[in-house]
């Protein structure tokens, strides 16, 4: 007998959620048969074995139409592209079964914020690895936001999102819109801490001085001061003086122990997210 197979899968992203779906109209026979194959050679059908990887939903035949669905886990499609083979058997299980291909594609997102000086633009970028004609990359622009420029390669699209001199940290979204939206969240963070004095000192021993580490102009959230010499957290500093905005280290060269690159940081409470000064 004559009858019509169509298939529907759509872009997701690896390690998210897909479901597949095969529809069987026109038929005549009592019954259809439904099942999912895999390209291992792996057979799932209702009730599933493997609910949890493979939950097959056979359906039922009304008007001389079936469709059937398999929901595969994010653990299946962590593994990227496959081809799936829908199987039908008209009229039960003695019937000869007629394979329809149904793809699964997959795409993988990247994504990259900014941190930047006060004055200074920032780039946000949002990737997409295995994009296809079926999705866009859209932007949540805020206030400041110039222009997005994108670019291909390979079967990778870049898209750079920049914001012109940034007045305050900025959290800006990119929507990956396809049959399903997938939203990401993107940080940039202005940097105006600044160590004070810029330029290097070169003192005599037991000369006391005085280093500075303040923000400029931007009203900081909780968080709290770290001083590092030549890299190396400064365990046996003296206490610093600290406001909301500052953090003011008085100490002694007594010998070479102090001598070297000094520096300091800001680590934010909310996200553990570091601030660092010049050096």
């Amino acid at each position: 007998q004559t009858f019509e197979m169509s298939v529907d899968s759509y872009d997701v992203v690896e390690g998210k959620v897909a479901t597949l779906t095969c529809t069987v109209s026109g038929v005549s026979a009592s019954q259809v048969k439904v099942e999912w194959i895999t390209e291992q050679g792996d057979s799932y059908s209702e009730p599933t074995t493997d609910e949890t990887n493979y939950n097959v939903v056979e359906g039922s035949l009304a008007s001389g139409q079936q469709t059937s669905t398999i929901t595969l886990s994010g653990l299946v499609t962590a593994e990227g592209d496959a081809i799936f083979t829908c199987g039908v058997k008209l009229g039960g299980d003695g019937e000869d079964r007629i394979d329809q291909a149904v793809p699964l594609k997959t795409f993988q997102v990247s994504t990259e914020g900014d941190q930047v000086k006060t004055g200074e633009d920032a780039y946000l970028s949002c990737s997409v690895a295995g994009m296809t004609d079926e999705l866009q990359i859209e932007w949540t622009l805020g206030e400041g936001t110039d222009d997005v420029d994108t670019t291909i390669d390979g079967n990778t699209t870049h898209s750079v999102l920049k914001i012109s001199q940034p007045a305050g940290d900025a959290t800006v979204t990119c929507t990956i819109s396809g049959h399903t939206d997938y939203s990401y969240t993107i940080e940039m963070e202005l940097n105006d801490l600044v160590l004070t004095p810029e330029e290097g000192l070169r003192v005599f021993t037991d000369t006391a001085i005085t280093l500075t580490c303040a923000y400029a102009s931007t009203t900081i959230s909780d968080g709290y001061f770290n001083w590092y010499l030549n890299d190396e957290l400064c365990s046996d500093c003296p206490e610093p003086t600290e406001n909301a905005r500052s953090s003011v280290l008085s100490l002694t060269v007594a010998d070479s122990a102090r001598s070297g690159t000094w520096g300091c940081e800001f680590t934010k409470t909310k996200n553990d997210k570091i601030i660092k000064s010049n050096t």
